[in-house]
Formats: structure tokens, C-alpha cells, sequence
């Protein structure tokens, strides 16, 4: 996508969508909505234990090996990660 095009289409939807996860080149960041514009986060405001480094590392599994695979990894991470905060 052409970077115009993508300013663009945040312009549309700045006042809508809080947060965007956005995937260049294999690399997943992370994007806060921030009164006037989207300025970008290592972390997820929706869900603050997520970094854009971890999507990532599933995306790149998921190409690897198959989403199947990357998904089953993934919940299984989300679940370690909601027994590290109980606890």
C-alpha cells in the first residue's frame, strides 16, 4: 500500500478506532489513537500484555507452520499469560 493512501485511510477512521495493528514486512506494530493522531506503542492499550514484537512471532509461526498451529500457540501463550497475572 502506498503510504499517501494508508495516511489517508487513518484520517477515516481516527475518530472510530481507538487502536490499529498494522503488518509490514512480517512485523506487527502497534497503533494508539491519541486526541489528534496515532502515534505507535510496543504494547496493546485493549489488551496491555500484548506487544506488537509477540504478534509478530505467531504471525511468522502461522506463515511457517500454518494458522492452525500459530492459533493453537497462541491461545495456549494468552492462557499462560492470564495465570502469570492471577497469580
Amino acid at each position: 500500500m502506498v503510504i499517501s493512501e494508508y495516511r489517508n485511510r487513518l484520517k477515516c477512521i481516527e475518530s472510530v478506532v481507538p487502536e490499529l495493528w498494522r503488518v509490514y514486512k512480517k512485523t506487527v506494530r502497534i497503533y494508539l489513537f491519541s486526541g489528534e493522531s496515532y502515534t505507535e506503542s510496543t504494547t496493546s492499550r485493549a489488551f496491555p500484555f500484548v506487544t506488537g514484537q509477540t504478534l509478530s512471532e505467531f504471525l511468522t509461526l502461522g506463515l511457517a507452520e500454518g494458522g492452525r498451529k500459530s492459533a493453537r500457540a497462541f491461545r495456549s501463550w494468552l492462557r499462560e499469560q492470564k495465570q502469570l497475572r492471577v497469580n
